[in-house]
């Protein structure tokens, strides 16, 4: 697992064999290509604003916000998942 702080903005953007995932704090960080993506926020304190356009996802977080990445890997099948959830 990897914290990441002071993210503002997650960009997604889809390929035919998966998700390009680039973080923003505000200097981009490039995570890498996923096949499966999840968001996860316990708090409801943390709003944010989803906009899709032309292939890809941005997602905006009104206030920074710290995450917590976790990338899981399936070495047989070459499944790359990744979870981050808003701390």
């Amino acid at each position: 697992m990897k914290k990441i702080s002071k993210v503002v903005r997650i960009k997604l953007k889809h390929e035919p064999d998966g998700v390009l995932v680039t973080l923003f704090n505000p200097e981009p960080i490039f995570l890498g290509k996923f096949h499966q993506f999840s968001l996860n926020s316990r708090e409801k304190k943390k709003p944010f604003e989803k906009e899709y356009m032309l292939g890809e996802e941005i997602i905006d977080f009104y206030e920074p916000v710290d995450l917590r990445a976790l990338i899981l890997e399936t070495r047989k099948l070459g499944i790359r998942k990744l979870n981050l959830d808003v701390l």
